[in-house]
């Protein structure tokens, strides 16, 4: 232990020497490899990760910020100097970003994760298991749209929406004890295996939520709240389905279970559409609109069932089934029925064209619009 503290002690000193041999501004936010931070007259060595996003650090300095004294998070990118980022759409997976701006990229295009105290790309083995991992890995907002058979939310969206402030002082302290070589008990003992709703049983059908229980809120890594990264959540009473769906406009950094049950808001229900990962509001108008509806590519899968029914087109045929993660489904299969009553609660646009022995018309006037109706 003692040979350890004398092998940190003298790369201490060496770092400290490297940034003070650099004479301005400019040599000492350039420098590589090293943390330093101008001080107006010199240039010194730091490890304090509490100065957000300040021009004065150099890139490893400015990469490696977790906030501010504040307690606000340090979302920084240096390039040429270190500064909070502008937009995280426009974003790219980089090493010259810090661990909450890179874990902010919205980009669908940018699948990040933070590891190695740095910004990456997911590989493909990871992507390709991700429903199965996501809860180990910290992970970007625009992983959590590719992720299914759960309810689930980016970190930075569900503690605005759970009102949850992370200990940004604690966080950075810890963080300058693990690089002095103190050890800590990584892993975190969970009292749960499993949800309560939001997954997907072992009969392969999904469990939604529909009514308030009196049950409590599970706890597992999987909806360990204040993780980073992609966080499963339960429901299991009204008053958290209001507090979790308060989201409105397009929204980035949920999956496509979470865009459907805004559909079905227990005070505010409005109709949407997952499409390129991404939840957008929609209209009825919109869903029968061709020009709307190839524009933004739908397919049945991006819609609840509730929106399925609203929803026709004369190339894409959509079937429903309420037991299944993806309520609307495409079919290729013709099915000619005999009465309307059959489909009572299921019905499409595409299910009502294809009742032989009745004239029927689909009923959508009502919130639910469930009933196929005869046409006396």
């Amino acid at each position: 232990m003692r040979n350890m503290f004398i092998l940190i002690f003298i790369g201490y000193v060496q770092s400290v020497d490297i940034c003070v041999q650099q004479t301005t501004y400019e040599q000492c936010i350039n420098l590589k490899g090293e943390q330093c931070k101008w001080n107006g007259q010199y240039c010194r060595w730091s490890n304090n990760y509490l100065f957000g996003c300040d021009p004065t650090l150099n890139e490893k300095l400015c990469t490696k910020q977790i906030g501010k004294l504040d307690g606000t998070i340090a979302m920084c990118i240096f390039d040429k100097t270190c500064h909070i980022i502008y937009e995280q759409y426009f974003l790219k997976c980089s090493d010259k970003l810090s661990k909450s701006a890179c874990l902010s990229i919205t980009n669908p295009d940018q699948l990040c994760k933070w590891e190695d105290d740095q910004c990456m790309n997911l590989n493909q083995t990871e992507f390709n298991n991700i429903n199965a991992i996501f809860q180990n890995l910290e992970l970007s907002a625009s992983v959590c749209s590719r992720i299914t058979g759960f309810l689930i939310i980016h970190h930075s969206i569900l503690w605005k929406l759970l009102e949850y402030s992370p200990d940004i002082l604690r966080e950075a302290q810890r963080k300058v004890e693990i690089e002095a070589g103190v050890e800590f008990q990584e892993s975190k003992t969970y009292q749960d295996s499993n949800l309560k709703d939001n997954f997907i049983d072992s009969n392969g059908m999904f469990i939604w939520y529909t009514l308030s229980t009196k049950q409590s809120i599970s706890d597992t890594k999987l909806n360990d709240f204040q993780r980073y990264g992609c966080i499963a959540q339960e429901i299991l009473i009204e008053n958290r389905f209001i507090k979790l769906f308060s989201l409105s406009g397009t929204i980035r950094g949920v999956n496509h279970v979470y865009c459907k049950y805004l559909n079905v808001h227990p005070t505010n229900a409005i109709f949407t559409v997952f499409t390129k990962f991404e939840c957008l509001p929609t209209t009825e108008d919109q869903l029968q609109d061709e020009s709307y509806i190839n524009k933004n590519q739908l397919q049945c899968q991006d819609m609840s069932g509730i929106v399925c029914q609203r929803f026709k087109s004369s190339e894409i045929k959509c079937v429903i089934d309420y037991t299944q993660e993806f309520q609307c489904r495409n079919t290729n299969i013709i099915v000619e029925i005999d009465e309307c009553k059959t489909l009572s609660g299921t019905a499409t646009h595409y299910n009502c064209a294809f009742v032989i022995q009745q004239y029927c018309y689909l009923d959508i006037s009502t919130s639910k619009g469930f009933d196929i109706q005869i046409l006396m």
